[in-house]
C-alpha cells in the first residue's frame, strides 16, 4: 500500500470517529445523589440524569454519553470544549464559555441546616434572606467549585468554610466547625443518612434563596445550536407535569441505593 493511499484511509478513519462522537452530547457531572449518582448496579441516575435524559434522548433524539468528575474538573471539560453539557447553575463565569436555555429544569431552595444544639436555632428559623445570615455574623460551610456560595455568600462579605467534596461539608458542620450550611432538602437528607449524621445535622424552616437550575452547553461544542429547540421542549416538560413527576419520584423514593 502506498503512503498517500496509507494518509487517506488513515484521515477517513478519524473523521468518521470525531464525526460519530459529535453525534452523541457529554453530559459531565459529579457524584451528588439523588440529583446526579451511579449506582451500585453502574446505571448513571438521578432527577436531573432523568430530566436530561427525556430533553435530550426520548424529546431531541440526540444520544448520551454520561461521565462523572469532580464538579471543578466538570466545568472544565466544558469550558474546553472535551465535555458538553452540566446541569447547574448560571453565573456570569459560566456563561463565558457556555450557552444556556432560559427555561430551569429545577428550582432549589438554599434552606439552612445547622447542627444539633446550636444556640442560634430559632433564630435561623426565622431567617429568610442573605442579608439575614449577613446581619447575624453567621459562617457557612460549603464546598470548593460552588460557584452560587462564591458570587452570593463570599462576595458579600459572608465568612465561607469551603470543604474538598460535598460530604465533607455535612462532616464539617457535625463536628461545629461552622454555623450553617445552605441545602436544599432533597439533596441534604439522604446524604445526611448515608453519613450516619441525621442526628447531628439539622434542617430548619428557613430558606434564605431559590436558585434556578439549567442545562448549560459549552459554547465550544457542536451542540451549541441547539438551544432553541431545547427551550420549546423543557417549556413542553413543565406543561405536561414531566419535570415534576421526576423529581417527585426521587423525592418519595429517596435514593439509597445510590451510595
Amino acid at each position: 500500500m502506498s503512503k498517500v493511499a496509507f494518509c487517506l484511509i488513515f484521515i477517513l478513519a478519524f473523521t468518521s470517529q470525531s464525526s460519530a462522537e459529535r453525534e452523541t452530547l457529554k453530559y459531565v457531572f459529579t457524584h451528588y445523589p439523588p440529583a446526579n449518582y451511579r449506582s451500585h448496579d453502574g446505571e448513571y441516575r438521578g432527577f436531573l440524569v432523568d430530566i436530561v435524559r427525556e430533553a435530550i434522548t426520548k424529546r431531541l433524539g440526540i444520544p448520551l454519553s454520561i461521565a462523572i468528575f469532580p464538579w471543578k474538573r466538570c466545568q472544565m471539560l466544558v469550558e474546553e470544549g472535551e465535555a458538553d453539557m452540566l446541569t447547574t447553575i448560571p453565573t456570569p463565569e459560566r456563561s463565558v464559555f457556555t450557552v444556556t436555555p432560559q427555561r430551569p429544569i429545577w428550582v432549589k431552595e438554599w434552606r439552612i441546616h445547622t447542627y444539633e444544639g446550636h444556640p442560634q436555632r430559632q433564630s435561623f428559623d426565622a431567617m429568610s434572606s442573605i442579608g439575614d445570615l449577613k446581619s447575624h455574623g453567621v459562617t457557612v460551610i460549603s464546598y470548593i467549585g460552588n460557584g452560587w456560595s462564591k458570587t452570593h455568600l463570599e462576595d458579600a462579605g459572608i465568612r465561607i468554610f469551603n470543604a474538598t467534596m460535598v460530604d465533607g461539608m455535612y462532616r464539617m458542620l457535625a463536628a461545629k466547625r461552622g454555623d450553617i450550611l445552605l441545602e436544599d432538602g432533597i439533596l441534604a437528607a439522604p446524604a445526611l443518612k448515608h453519613l450516619g449524621l441525621e442526628d447531628k445535622v439539622v434542617p430548619t424552616q428557613g430558606v434564605v434563596a431559590t436558585s434556578d437550575f439549567h442545562m448549560l452547553i459549552g459554547k465550544r461544542s457542536p451542540f451549541a445550536g441547539i438551544v432553541p429547540r431545547l427551550e420549546t421542549v423543557i417549556k413542553e416538560m413543565w406543561e405536561d407535569g414531566s419535570i415534576e413527576r421526576i423529581v417527585a419520584q426521587y423525592r418519595s423514593n429517596g435514593q439509597s441505593e445510590s451510595q
